[in-house]
């Protein structure tokens, strides 16, 4: 903001200064400097209110320039629309009344958020509109999760909308539980390295029951491995399940030594580029011991920063599991329900469309959602 001419307060200052000063006569002199002082007083406001209405003017015509120079469709734009939209409310009040170009920058927030939204999903019996709880839930003992209707309502009390890996369709049907399952569960072959090998494999199936709502194939895929999967998820989700979804589990970023470039570029771009799927999905166990928190913790959000981004620009859903447990090499870890909120939390606000604990029974690690006979532990009432 401009200030006003030095001169003028320095003016008022001396003649107030003066005014003090005076005695004797008959007063006029005092009257007359006061009058002066006021004067130059209210010139000088005068000119700062006019300088600082210019001010306004002139940063509300620099924000409308940079609004009105973004072209193109708003995908191409899209640091440019945020840069924007977060400099229009850094602006005072004063200068965003002056402001012409904020409805089309509404616009060009709106057109890039369709274009974030995916058209089309071929995973048509899973609910996209909402976020889905998942319950990860092993393959050591998932009998005890699902063999007894007390066991299937405390997990749909729990808000479970889906269970990785446990069977019984029936169970799941009745309770409003969806599957994401392993291929051979369902009779599909669990490698398979040709398409006329998988066609071979699967020439008598006769389909899936409607609770299974994806066929998990893969857990922490190497890069070597995408080829393969790109070839398998077509076939699966168009040909053999229709509406059923295909879901990988990829490697988290500390798999990597925290190199988010490589990361970013050569492993999860690499894997949306080369498997057609409505997710990305990976696993990330934020509590488990590796060293570093601080660096652990960034690393996280690196993580959520990727995925989340790497999901807009391919049109897909960002689903991420995340611990209840903890690991058996640090006893004394305890995932407490604020851990639990800011891994929930944190993965919601990078736009995580789906939320899966491990594990809800024993798979790996301790202190688990249920104990080993099937009881709820601390974690279900955290959960």
């Amino acid at each position: 903001m401009k200030k006003a001419p030095l001169f003028l307060p320095l003016v008022a200052m001396l003649l107030s200064a003066l005014a003090s000063c005076q005695s004797g006569g008959n007063g006029k002199t005092t009257e007359v400097v006061a009058v002066a002082g006021t004067e130059a007083e209210t010139a000088a406001e005068t000119l700062s209110e006019t300088d600082a209405a210019s001010d306004f003017a002139a940063e509300a015509a620099a924000f409308d320039a940079l609004v009105a120079d973004i072209g193109g469709a708003a995908i191409e734009n899209e640091k440019a629309i945020d840069a924007a939209y977060l400099t229009y409310w850094s602006l005072g009040e004063e200068v965003r009344t002056l402001v012409t170009q904020y409805d089309r920058l509404q616009d060009l927030r709106s057109e890039l958020t369709k274009a974030y939204v995916v058209k089309e999903y071929k995973s048509t019996r899973i609910p996209h509109e909402r976020l889905l709880i998942g319950a990860y839930v092993c393959c050591t003992v998932p009998d005890i999760v699902v063999e007894t209707d007390e066991r299937m309502r405390d997990m749909a009390d729990c808000h479970i909308d889906f269970t990785w890996q446990a069977w019984n369709p029936e169970q799941h049907a009745k309770y409003g539980i969806g599957m994401f399952v392993w291929g051979p569960q369902i009779g599909l072959p669990a490698v398979v390295d040709t398409e006329e090998a998988l066609r071979a494999q699967t020439a008598g199936f006769s389909g899936a029951p409607e609770a299974v709502w994806a066929v998990y194939s893969t857990d922490e895929p190497q890069q070597g491995s995408f080829e393969r999967l790109g070839m398998i998820s077509p076939i699966m989700t168009e040909e053999l399940i229709p509406g059923c979804g295909y879901i990988a589990t990829l490697l988290p970023l500390s798999s990597f030594g925290y190199d988010s470039a490589y990361y970013d570029a050569y492993y999860m771009r690499r894997f949306a580029e080369t498997v057609p799927s409505d997710f990305l999905c990976y696993d990330h166990y934020l509590y488990n011991d590796n060293g570093n928190k601080t660096r652990q913790l960034s690393g996280a959000l690196d993580n959520l920063e990727i995925a989340s981004r790497l999901c807009r620009e391919f049109g897909r859903d960002f689903y991420v599991i995340v611990q209840a447990n903890h690991s058996e090499k640090e006893p004394m870890i305890n995932i407490t329900a604020d851990k639990m909120r800011f891994q929930a939390y944190s993965a919601i606000a990078y736009g995580a469309k789906s939320i899966s604990w491990a594990c809800w029974i024993k798979g790996w690690g301790m202190d688990n959602v249920l104990d080993d006979e099937g009881g709820k532990t601390q974690q279900y009432d955290r959960l």
